[in-house]
């Protein structure tokens, strides 16, 4: 498996454990925010590896696209609002 590809599922894992977390502390809880941060410096790990070439999609290997907040999320944030 290819460092980028091991990136990628640990980019997925974390935001699905950083949902889990949310979903059940809320989204302001420190345990949340850091690991959306955390989440933040793996993003910018996958995105420095690709700086050098031109902008593509993730499916051709360039951008990795971060996904909108899951349901999860949303359900939590506004269940909080």
């Amino acid at each position: 498996m290819t460092d980028l590809k091991q990136l990628e599922i640990e980019i997925e894992n974390l935001r699905y454990k950083m949902e889990q977390q949310a979903e059940k502390m809320g989204m302001t809880h420190p345990e949340v925010i850091q690991m959306s941060q955390k989440l933040d410096e793996l993003h910018n790990q996958w995105n420095r590896r690709h700086q050098t070439k031109p902008f593509r999609l993730k499916e051709d290997g360039g951008v990795y696209i971060i996904r909108r907040y899951s349901a999860t999320i949303c359900k939590a944030a506004m269940s909080r609002a």
